[in-house]
């Protein structure tokens, strides 16, 4: 028996699965049926970027004891950048998201209530991507062939609504363009990294070193 904590566990897990699509589909919804795409397109954005924001606002305020405020500062608004720029991303891969949990979540239906069979397959992201990599060979065009329905989507809603829809075009062109650039974006973030030495100054360099002098008293 499962608690019904578990239970609304599994539940929220259902829930999750289903936000892409959701979102997908409002935006959609927004620009091609429904009244004041401006205020649809706000409101499913505000949805990815208010989170973000509290989050920084949290940061701000609890400031450790130990770190000058302009460097907590500085470290906050850091946090905030990035966390901005991973939402951004998000946006950006939305289409490939909800196409992504959409297949899953039919495959599912369909094994658990018709075929009943191969009920416990499961690969590994990382394995997946990394045999479908060597298999496609570019990386960059092994991101356009498995992300082709961003860009899909976004020529499609683009050609709709500047012909059926041209008030919607203003709110909806920042997000389109995010979908279109998609497989571009993912590859370049994916590439490696420059492991190059970090450069310190003499006063950041004491401030790690009382750091882990503390660190060090507090285990030792």
């Amino acid at each position: 028996p499962l608690s019904l904590l578990s239970q609304w566990k599994i539940l929220d897990n259902l829930r999750r699965s289903l936000v892409a699509p959701a979102a997908l589909l409002l935006f959609l919804a927004g620009w091609a049926l429904l009244p004041s795409p401006w205020l649809w397109t706000s409101s499913v954005l505000a949805f990815f970027f208010i989170p973000p924001v509290l989050g920084a606002f949290a940061r701000l305020v609890r400031k450790p004891h130990e770190a000058p405020a302009r460097r907590h500062l500085a470290a906050g608004m850091h946090a905030f950048a990035s966390d901005l720029a991973s939402t951004a991303f998000g946006l950006a891969c939305l289409p490939f998201e909800a196409s992504y949990s959409a297949g899953a979540v039919a495959r599912t239906l369909v094994r658990m209530l018709v075929t009943r069979t191969r009920l416990l397959e499961w690969t590994a992201s990382n394995a997946l991507e990394r045999a479908r990599a060597k298999r496609e060979g570019s990386a960059l065009a092994a991101s356009w062939r498995s992300m082709w329905i961003g860009p899909a989507i976004a020529a499609a809603a683009g050609a709709y609504i500047a012909l059926a829809r041209p008030e919607a075009l203003a709110p909806a062109a920042a997000v389109l363009l995010l979908w279109l650039a998609s497989p571009v974006l993912a590859w370049w973030l994916g590439r490696p990294g420059d492991s190059g030495a970090l450069a310190l100054s003499r006063a950041e360099e004491d401030f790690l070193r009382g750091q882990a002098r503390r660190t060090w008293g507090f285990f030792d």
